[in-house]
Order: structure tokens, then sequence, then C-alpha cells
């Protein structure tokens, strides 16, 4: 099925389960536990599926009460230490230059 939208793949995955507020995504056997910063980054990009979240998107829902904020580029390595927890349990995080990331979810087998 694709999206009416953008026209990319929907591969539902019924065995990938989120416990947003553990902070956890168990999927294919594997376990990925996540801070409180990169779960909002895999809701957003749950919620936002099919569709891209933009790197500002990010920033703003995280940083839109911090007086201190961080440099620009955190989200990068959010993002990075990210796709490293969740190698294997189904999902992946495209990264579409320039306009920011995708949630995608792999076939069963494609671990």
């Amino acid at each position: 099925m694709e999206c009416p939208t953008c026209g990319a793949l929907i591969v539902p995955n019924a065995a990938i389960r989120f416990d947003d507020e553990a902070g956890f995504i168990v999927g294919n056997g594997h376990v990925a536990h996540f801070s409180e910063k990169q779960m909002t980054i895999i809701i957003m990009l749950r919620d936002a599926y099919p569709r891209k979240v933009s790197r500002e998107q990010f920033f703003d829902s995280m940083y839109k009460t911090t007086a201190d904020e961080p440099d620009f580029k955190i989200i990068d390595v959010f993002i990075c230490h990210i796709k490293k927890k969740i190698k294997g349990i189904g999902i992946d995080i495209l990264t579409i230059w320039g306009q920011g990331y995708r949630l995608v979810y792999q076939e069963q087998g494609d671990g």
C-alpha cells in the first residue's frame, strides 16, 4: 500500500511495540531503551509516519521552554544515537537531506 501523499511504501508492522511512557521499543526480539529526548524524537517520527519531520520541528518541540538552547546540530546527534539503538528492531530513520527525517518500517526478515 502506498501513501497517497508522498508515494512511500506503507508497511505497518504489528510486531513492533512502542512504549512511550517507559521509553523503549520492542521488535524482532530486540529491545531498545531511550532517553526522554530520544523518545520525543521517536514519537514525533512515529506520529508523522509516513511524512518527514524537519530538524526545526524536533528542535522547537524539545527546546521551546529552554532558555539555554544547545547548538542546532544536537538533533543530528540524537538521530545518530537512535539509529544505532534501533538496529534489528524493524524500523529505521531515513535522512532526507536538507528536509528532515522519516521513519521507515522494514519488512519482516530484513533485520
